[in-house]
């Protein structure tokens, strides 16, 4: 059974406008041409069961470890040079910045580790 919830009239100008869901739902289910064959369009029940089905699965990343829940803010200065070497080596691995200086930082910290 399909539930479509309707939103609330809207004024535009002089004119009042309902958003008609049904009636948009009505020919995505039946008038709607699809391409043939399509291997990746589903339809009717098997849509609703696959929609239905990703929804089960919770949206978000995964929760992370209780001990890692929390970050902390590492605030440094670097001079504009040094930022715009950062951001071209960081695109050039295809990364954030701040994920290429997080990995740079945690690796030189686990080497000195290493050497106590």
């Amino acid at each position: 059974m399909r539930h479509i919830h309707h939103q609330p009239i809207e004024h535009k100008g002089n004119h009042t406008m309902a958003k008609d869901f049904e009636k948009a739902a009505d020919w995505a289910e039946q008038d709607m041409a699809l391409p043939e064959p399509s291997a990746t369009t589903r339809t009717g029940d098997d849509a609703a069961d696959y929609g239905s089905e990703i929804l089960s699965r919770g949206a978000g990343r995964p929760a992370k470890d209780p001990s890692e829940r929390r970050s902390v803010v590492l605030q440094i200065r670097i001079s504009p040079t040094e930022l715009a070497d950062l951001e071209e080596v960081a695109a050039a691995a295809g990364e954030k910045t701040r994920s290429w200086a997080r990995d740079a930082v945690l690796n030189r910290v686990n080497r000195a580790k290493r050497n106590l």
